[in-house]
């Protein structure tokens, strides 16, 4: 790893610690200028490699029902069908995976009936899905976008 991506690693982890400091804040952190650390963020966004959002708790927003469905396809039509559910906006994340039930998405429903709804009407009729397993979450005992540290000895 080049020095330059290194610094821009740093950079990233200040942000997942804390995405409102300041790029002032994050300069003296890692001993660099103000006007750099902007640059490297412009570039950051500009690559796609970083981007801001709100997390918002989905129960405070009115969805209280979080879901994971385990899909499985016809290979043949995998991409298909993962652009097909990439458009739903019931689903906020779509994994393409390894074994039998080879995506995985998670949902957020405002109550049973919008998921029985969202099941037997749209994912259950996309063409491609052999077929899908649904599990209601509990309890959410973390939820981070942190990524553990990179040991620098190896």
């Amino acid at each position: 790893m080049n020095s330059s991506q290194l610094k821009d690693q740093q950079i990233i982890r200040e942000l997942l610690q804390d995405a409102r400091q300041s790029n002032v804040a994050i300069a003296e952190k890692l001993g660099m200028s103000e006007g750099a650390v902007r640059r490297r963020i412009d570039r950051l966004v500009g690559d796609g490699i970083i981007n801001f959002t709100v997390m918002a708790k989905p129960d405070y927003m009115g969805y209280h029902i979080h879901v994971l469905i385990r899909v499985e396809t016809e290979p043949e039509v995998t991409e298909e069908v993962i652009e097909a559910l990439s458009a739903m906006s019931e689903l906020s994340y779509v994994y393409h995976c390894t074994g039998q039930f080879n995506l995985t998405l998670v949902g957020y429903f405002r109550d049973v009936e919008d998921l029985h709804s969202f099941t037997s009407n749209q994912l259950s009729k996309t063409a491609g899905i052999v077929s899908f397993r649904t599990v209601m979450v509990l309890r959410v005992a973390k939820r981070s976008q942190l990524l553990p540290p990179i040991n620098d000895d190896e």
